[in-house]
């Protein structure tokens, strides 16, 4: 899901951040008065909800392009890759390639705490 916000909106989110660490989606919650999107104990992980899935966030995606490595983290607000933060794998990888792409197939994933990296589609198999 990917919502458009005129620069106005945009720069009223901004300066109402605590610090550089505080999320637009943060400082959403906090004015719509929702709780913070914390797991209910610290031992429960967070997931980045998406289309098509749930990804951890922390993660790291990799995928090879015309022959250069290219990498994204997964944050709480979306997927970040060259300082932009997209709504889906789909999406991610599409700027990447610039032509249509299922991020699903096309990115690998190393989940935090875990050495192996495998396709983002075998972790949604998975869970």
């Amino acid at each position: 899901m990917q919502i458009d916000v005129d620069f106005a909106v945009w720069q009223a989110l901004t300066v109402r951040r605590k610090d550089e660490d505080d999320t637009i989606n943060n400082v959403l919650r906090r004015i719509m008065k929702l709780p913070t999107n914390k797991g209910v104990s610290s031992e429960e992980p967070e997931y980045f909800q998406c289309r098509g899935g749930a990804i951890p966030v922390g993660s790291m995606l990799r995928a090879k392009h015309h022959g250069k490595m290219q990498s994204a983290k997964v944050t709480e607000d979306g997927i970040v890759w060259n300082g932009k933060t997209y709504l889906s794998p789909s999406d991610a990888a599409s700027h990447v390639t610039d032509y249509p792409t299922n991020g699903w197939k096309w990115w690998e994933i190393q989940v935090p705490g875990e050495d192996q990296w495998k396709t983002l589609s075998n972790l949604r198999k998975s869970r």
